[in-house]
C-alpha cells in the first residue's frame, strides 16, 4: 500500500542528495541521518516508505535534503538537472521518469 510520502520515494531522496554540485556518498547521508551506510544502502534501494518507521524515512529524506512535507522543489531540481548524478537499473529509471511526470502533474492539481 502507498502512502503520501511515495510521491517522492527513496530512491529519489537518493538521487537528490547533493552538495554543490557534486552528489553525497552513502557515508554523508548515513552521518547526517544517524544510521549506519548499510542502512543508507537498504532504503536507497527502496521504491516506497511502506514499513519504514515515519522517524527513519524522514531522518533519511532530510540527510538527502528532502522535505518530504513539500517535495516540489527537489522534482523541479530533479527535471531540470535531467538526473545528472542519476545511475540505476533500468526498473528504477524507469520509475524515475514516471514519478517525475506524475509528480508534475500532481504538484499543479
Amino acid at each position: 500500500m502507498k502512502t503520501p510520502l511515495d510521491k517522492f520515494p527513496p530512491f529519489m531522496c537518493r538521487a537528490f542528495a547533493h552538495r554543490g554540485r557534486h552528489p553525497l556518498t552513502r557515508e554523508e547521508i548515513a552521518k547526517k541521518a544517524g544510521m549506519s551506510v548499510r542502512m543508507v544502502d537498504r532504503v536507497s534501494r527502496r521504491a516506497t516508505w511502506c514499513g519504514m518507521k515515519v522517524c527513519a524515512a524522514f531522518a533519511f529524506a532530510s540527510a538527502c535534503g528532502v522535505d518530504l512535507m513539500h517535495p516540489k522543489n527537489a522534482v523541479r531540481y530533479l527535471r531540470h538537472k535531467k538526473k545528472a548524478h542519476w545511475s540505476a537499473s533500468a526498473r528504477y529509471e524507469l520509475m524515475f521518469e514516471k514519478l517525475l511526470t506524475d509528480g508534475a502533474r500532481n504538484m499543479r492539481d
